[in-house]
């Protein structure tokens, strides 16, 4: 299985596990979801506040800055996206399921992570329905075919 959020080189990175897959071989990869508020929020909002406030609280505390987590660089998709992506390396998706219907954005999500949780778990239902782009990231199941 693979996460390709946060990969710079994603496109090397997907077009290796499609070399390295033997034909007829299947390949689990997730995406974060371009359509999600959620993923939105916490990649174009929230993670680059916190690395833009990080610096600042470190030197008020007057202590050495530990590394940050939280990549600066970060690459959301579709669905359609990502399916084109994998057609390049001799992918082709059977499957595609969304998850992680949060709908908290953060910091909500941690204040309050039980009711958090809960609303998450009532809306998993709905990962191929219509409301499936509510989903923070997909899975795609990758069949090789060269």
């Amino acid at each position: 299985m693979g996460e390709i959020d946060r990969i710079e080189k994603y496109e090397l990175a997907i077009k290796e596990m499609m070399r390295v897959i033997k034909k007829d071989g299947t390949l689990i990869i997730t995406f974060p979801n371009l359509y999600s508020p959620y993923a939105a929020w916490r990649a174009f909002v929230f993670y680059p506040i916190v690395n833009f406030l990080k610096p600042i609280y470190y030197s008020i505390l007057r202590r050495p800055q530990t590394p940050s987590l939280l990549s600066s660089f970060v690459k959301l998709y579709t669905g359609r996206s990502a399916t084109e992506l994998v057609k390049r390396y001799s992918g082709e998706v059977t499957d595609v399921v969304y998850y992680n219907f949060n709908v908290f954005l953060s910091p909500l999500d941690e204040i309050l992570p039980r009711l958090s949780m809960w609303l998450t778990k009532r809306l998993e239902k709905y990962r191929s329905g219509k409301l499936r782009w509510l989903g923070s990231s997909f899975i795609l199941k990758v069949k090789k075919v060269k």
